[in-house]
């Protein structure tokens, strides 16, 4: 034997709300965990060198999107979606406020100041003694 090679695989359990690390097979050809080489009889062998490897086994493209389609990730993206919505109708009233203010604005005829008033336009009060 040369070497061993495990893959594993990050799986969280959303019922026990439980996190681990599960065996997902080998990572030699046809998913084998040992690399043998060919012994010759009459020779002895030590493990002294043997090389030990642990990987993180990654889904391939049509795992990862079979997943995607469970109940969680219908969910994730249902939330997503509303996130989204309510960002763009946040930003079309937002506009539309401004936008009206604007006109209101336009529409307002702005004070002058008219004999007997003071700087800021306003009429002064007297008292008459």
């Amino acid at each position: 034997m040369e070497s061993i090679c495990v893959a594993v695989k990050f799986t969280v359990d959303e019922e026990s709300a439980s996190y681990g690390w599960s065996y997902a097979g080998g990572c030699f050809e046809d998913g084998r965990i040992a690399n043998y080489m060919p012994a010759v009889p009459g020779q002895d062998y030590t493990f002294d060198k043997l090389d030990f490897e642990v990987r993180e086994y990654s889904e391939d493209m049509a795992e990862s999107i079979g997943s995607m389609f469970s109940l969680s990730g219908l969910f994730g993206l249902l939330a997503s979606l509303a996130i989204l919505g309510a960002i763009v109708v946040s930003a079309i009233v937002v506009y539309k406020h401004v936008k009206a203010n604007r006109e209101e604005g336009a529409n307002n005829v702005e004070m002058t100041n008219q004999p007997g008033t003071g700087a800021n336009g306003h009429a002064a009060f007297l008292d008459e003694d």
